[in-house]
Parts: C-alpha cells; sequence; structure tokens
C-alpha cells in the first residue's frame, strides 16, 4: 500500500512538473501571481544601478517559500521564461524608455509648499525690493510678536529727544507718531497692523541691508542655476548610460550570474536564540538576496543560474525569442 502511495505521489508530481515546464506562461497563475506584480518587480530591477534578483518582494519570498522543493527548479525556469519574454517586448521597452525620459530627462518638480499656518503672511503693497527685505526679515512672525516689537520701540521713541528711534543695523530711525498710529490697528485688526507695520519699516530700511540681502539673494540664485546645470549633465549623462536596453540587460544578468557563483550552499547554520544564522559572520552580513537565493536551495538556483547564462548568451549572439 505503502509503495502504491509512492508510486501514484511521484506521477503526480511528475505529471504537474510537465505541465508547468509545457506551460510557462501559466506559472503566473499556477503560483497565485499576477501579471502585473511581476510587471512591476520587473521593472524595479532595472531602475538599480546594478544587480538582478528573481522577485524579492516580500510576498513573493512568501509564494517561493510554498512551493515544493522537487518543484522549484523547473518553477524558477518557467519564471525565467515569462520574465525573459516580456523584457524582449516592445510593451517593456516603451515601458522602459518612458520611464527612463520622465526620470531623467524631465525636469524635476518643485515640492508641494507646506500648508499656510492661520494667519496668512502679508504680499508687499509694491514692487519695491525695500519690501521683499522686510518680508524676508519679518513676514514669518505673528501679528502678536510684532506688537511687542512695536510697543518697545514707541517706548524708546517717547523717551528721546528727536521723538524717533536710534538707528538699527536694519532701519533708519523710526517716528514714533506714525508707529502709534500703525499700533492703534494691532488689536481690532492684527492682519491690516502687520501689513503697514512691515511697509513702514520697508520705507526705512537701511540702504546697506538693501544691498546685502540683494546681492546675497544674487549669489544665491547663481548659485542654484549652476547647481541645477551640473544636476542637468549628471541627470543626461545618466540617461545615455542606461538607455541601451539590452546593454542594461546584459549587466543585470552578469550581476546576477556572480551573485550565485559567491553563494556557499554547504554554509553552515546554527542557532541564536529563536533564529538560525550563519556561523560565519562574513555570510551571515550578507545582503538579502544572497541569503533568499541560499534558502532557496542549491538546484532551483542553478536553474536560474542557466537561464540567466543562456539568455547573456544568446543577447551576445544578438538571438532573442
Amino acid at each position: 500500500m505503502v509503495s502504491a502511495k509512492k508510486t501514484i505521489l511521484a506521477g503526480c508530481t511528475a505529471g504537474l512538473l510537465y505541465v508547468v515546464a509545457a506551460r510557462p506562461a501559466d506559472i503566473i497563475k499556477d503560483l497565485g501571481l499576477t501579471e502585473d506584480l511581476i510587471k512591476e518587480e520587473v521593472l524595479t530591477n532595472f531602475k538599480y544601478d546594478e544587480g538582478w534578483s528573481f522577485y524579492p518582494a516580500g510576498e513573493i519570498r512568501t509564494m517561493a517559500r510554498k512551493i515544493p522543493e522537487s518543484s522549484r527548479a523547473v518553477a524558477v525556469q518557467a519564471l525565467g521564461k515569462v520574465v525573459r519574454a516580456y523584457v524582449e517586448s516592445s510593451a517593456f521597452s516603451q515601458t522602459y524608455q518612458s520611464w527612463l525620459r520622465e526620470e531623467y530627462l524631465t525636469e524635476p518638480k518643485d515640492e508641494q509648499p507646506e500648508e499656510q499656518p492661520e494667519e496668512k503672511k502679508p504680499q508687499p503693497t509694491s514692487g519695491d525690493p525695500r519690501e521683499q527685505v522686510i518680508q524676508e526679515l519679518y513676514g514669518d512672525m505673528p501679528a502678536s510678536l510684532l506688537t511687542l516689537m512695536v510697543q518697545e520701540q514707541i517706548k524708546e521713541a517717547n523717551a528721546s529727544k528727536t521723538g524717533k528711534t536710534a538707528a538699527t543695523p536694519t532701519t533708519k530711525p523710526l517716528d514714533g507718531k506714525e508707529l502709534t498710529r500703525i499700533s492703534a490697528l494691532a488689536k481690532a485688526t492684527p492682519d491690516k497692523f502687520k501689513q503697514q507695520y512691515l511697509h513702514y519699516l520697508a520705507m526705512n530700511v537701511d540702504p546697506a541691508v538693501q544691498v546685502m540681502l540683494t546681492d546675497g539673494r544674487k549669489m544665491q540664485d547663481e548659485q542654484q542655476a549652476q547647481f541645477s546645470a551640473q544636476e542637468r549633465k549628471e541627470r543626461q549623462a545618466e540617461y545615455q548610460k542606461r538607455k541601451d536596453l539590452k546593454q542594461v540587460t546584459r549587466n543585470r544578468l552578469s550581476h546576477f550570474i556572480a551573485l550565485i557563483n559567491t553563494i556557499d550552499f554547504d554554509a553552515k547554520l546554527i542557532r541564536r536564540g529563536n533564529k538560525m544564522a550563519f556561523a560565519d559572520p562574513a555570510l551571515e552580513g550578507k545582503d538579502g538576496d544572497w541569503k533568499f537565493l541560499y534558502r532557496l536551495g542549491k538546484e532551483p538556483v542553478m536553474a536560474a543560474r542557466t537561464v540567466a547564462q543562456q539568455w547573456l548568451a544568446d543577447l551576445d549572439k544578438g538571438k532573442t525569442r
């Protein structure tokens, strides 16, 4: 009875492997994957500077672990055929080139501005550059804080013989009577107070401050222009390096093969707490792709290497499927 059960099981397994191998496109359905997920993972792999892995996403790793060990090599080969067919399709070429242009040739969009506070920042009442100077210095300050500031200036002006404040590094002397008139608006109409107060400060800006800030903005603009030009040049160079899809594919496959060649499938594991870890600290420090391939097992990983090697050889010969 046992022998019969084993024979039946072996026959079913062989039949399953034959079906999967004969219908590589159906491996997507057989493993519970979706075409969109596979396409997304393939494009993600091509976005990196180097590296290639067969679906390292978390949910796919979970699916891979559920595949019986005896079926993994055939499943990997079937998946490899699906991946290759998609990468060599015109649809993927269009998707890749579209992403490439968007990523490296399209000017980056400005970041979305942060939400404005409840108290809106008053706009300059004219195109006078002095207004811009004051807005940079005091525009973010709330009306309540500016009220305290003007009150101190009024006290100083009233205590002086001239009825004006002393000159500051920012402004010329300010008239106490005008400051008193403006401050009277603070309680009833704080926004109007802030606007008039900043305008008054702007009309009395120290010329040296205006020159200093104007020159500083000019220098900042020049530096930003230089940075943007350099960034644009680097992006264009990166685009030129990546636009040859066949060469990028060669690089990915070569890296993947090289990665497999470093895997020691006989590496010893030891228990550390409630986890299994590599006895060799150097191996324990390997990245997730390396460990994923190690855990997948030698047979399916060697099958993946065979797929990659054949693909690479065909690329070198100019063959496609």
